[in-house]
């Protein structure tokens, strides 16, 4: 019997662009944006990937992985480190040969990672969490959020969506738990 996506891993839609009016899809300005938080307690592995659309000017993003003690976003966060992968184009073509292709594993701090105009063209980041440095930050830190600001003052409109993926859950099951309180 082979196993399914589904029935190993946990997928959260964590945070999707807004539609304005104009049908263009609203994008993160200059304030903070952050996703949905993510209880670990009951899986080993968190993948947050985030999936950027193109933009008309330089939309630039500092992204940080943050470690809650709560599943309010009222509660205390610290910032983590983490490991990310790029994948996408370099080039307006958001979709150009070898787009699909991530580049190797990079080591990300808790200062985050910024953004640039290479890279992030209808691109994709994913962000490898690892739950022990997550409840390392402290006593009662088993939740984790994805947070971002805006680097430049010219902040064009730009879709962003987040999806958490969580595996090798701690007591497997047909249909798993929910990971948002």
């Amino acid at each position: 019997m082979s196993q399914k996506f589904s029935e190993i891993n946990k997928v959260n839609n964590v945070y999707s662009p807004a539609v304005g009016s104009s049908g263009v899809a609203a994008a993160p300005g200059t304030a903070l944006y952050e996703t949905d938080i993510v209880n670990l307690k009951l899986y080993k592995n968190c993948t947050f990937i985030a999936t950027i659309g193109a933009t008309v000017a330089a939309t630039l993003w500092n992204f940080k992985v943050m470690s809650c003690n709560s599943a309010t976003h009222t509660g205390i966060t610290i910032p983590i480190a983490f490991n990310y992968q790029l994948q996408g184009s370099t080039s307006a073509a958001s979709y150009g040969a070898g787009s699909d292709t991530p580049e190797g594993l990079t080591a990300g701090t808790s200062d985050g990672i910024n953004t640039t105009v290479a890279g992030y063209v209808g691109g994709t980041i994913i962000f490898e969490v690892d739950p022990a440095v997550v409840l390392a930050a402290g006593s009662g830190y088993e939740h984790v959020k994805l947070y971002w600001t805006a680097t430049t003052a010219a902040d064009a409109p730009r879709a962003l969506s987040i999806v958490a993926i969580l595996s090798e859950p701690r007591y497997p099951q047909a249909i798993l738990n929910s990971a948002i309180d």
